[in-house]
């Protein structure tokens, strides 16, 4: 079985999990896990590997017993000539093993970028691959009954590319995932002002607005259209963009929110004919309601334009603004 098929199995997978977890939505639970760690990465035309201090940053919620649909992001360090990270949905399985250790494995498809300069120039490789990881979770009297340590070994797999292991600790949090749309089940408005920048060394980054409405279809998921307004810079023309996404709403508690958003964000480059008009967008958002009572909220918002077709056009957007459920 090659790598192509176990991705589209893996990927069926996780979309029976979020199915399921349509159906078990009052069972979910949040868990977040902050990790640090040493990585050793594959560098083509390099005989060793290269180690450098990685990172990674996961959200997700139990979704069915022992089973959890998650969203993680990690970053493998500025390598020589190479700055690598990655964003994906995982799935995974918790095992219990003996009073306040338990394990983990969770596995999943991944979408990877290096920045890297060829040729004296710049490019954005974008590859997809696979992230499999063993943790093993121990919890300690004084950090709480919902807080464990949490130790990680992760493998990354991107075919005909590279390969890395990294080994991680850091802290595993559960949460009660009180949510905030208990109240408010209808239709959401966010405007916001965004730092833009064309992921590129030598781009000059721009201001944009954007103004998003949302559909909250429940507690866990929820739809946006929105119209991004965005200044030009040396590489890209591309003054109005249309976005259309779907969401993953994580309530951490009855004020905290955080979601996980993927979708279309459609835009003409004006400056160079030949960069696909759709473009991929990956969003992660936290977002923090005023009051108990409170239809207002703080929004921030990070987000990763991809473009299909050029390696230098890809984009990362930084934004906060407010959100008002009507």
């Amino acid at each position: 079985m090659n790598i192509k098929k176990v991705l589209k199995i893996f990927i069926m997978l996780l979309l029976l999990i979020v199915f399921n977890s349509v159906l078990y939505a009052s069972e979910n639970k949040p868990v977040i896990s902050l990790l640090g760690g040493n990585g050793s990465s594959d560098i083509e035309g390099n005989e060793n590997n290269q180690h450098n201090f990685d990172y990674k940053v996961t959200i997700g919620s139990q979704v069915y017993n022992n089973t959890y649909l998650k969203f993680s992001y990690l970053n493998e360090g500025h390598l020589v000539n190479h700055h690598r990270d990655l964003l994906g949905g995982l799935a995974s399985y918790r095992i219990p093993i003996w009073k306040n250790l338990s394990s983990e494995v969770e596995m999943g498809p991944v979408l990877t970028f290096d920045t890297t300069t060829q040729n004296q120039k710049q490019t954005d490789d974008k590859n997809f691959g696979m992230l499999v990881s063993v943790a093993l979770l121990y919890n300690v009297g004084f950090l709480g009954e919902h807080t464990d340590i949490r130790f990680e070994w992760n493998r990354i797999i991107v075919p005909t590319t590279y390969n890395s292991n990294i080994y991680l600790i850091g802290i595993d949090f559960s949460l009660d995932g009180s949510s905030a749309k208990d109240t408010y089940d209808g239709y959401s408005i966010t405007t916001m002002l965004s730092h833009f920048k064309t992921n590129i060394g030598s781009s000059s980054s721009t201001l944009s607005e954007s103004v998003d409405v949302k559909k909250i279809l429940n507690k866990d998921w929820s739809a946006s259209v929105g119209l991004v307004h965005q200044r030009d810079d040396e590489n890209t023309s591309r003054s109005i963009a249309l976005t259309s996404m779907f969401w993953r709403d994580f309530s951490l508690t009855e004020a905290l929110q955080i979601s996980t958003g993927a979708g279309i964000y459609y835009a003409q480059n004006k400056l160079d004919d030949s960069s696909s008009p759709v473009n991929a967008i990956i969003s992660i958002q936290p977002s923090y309601r005023l009051s108990k009572d409170s239809r207002w909220s703080i929004v921030g918002r990070f987000s990763r334009v991809v473009n299909p077709t050029g390696k230098n056009f890809d984009a990362d957007i930084f934004g906060i603004g407010i959100s008002c459920n009507l």
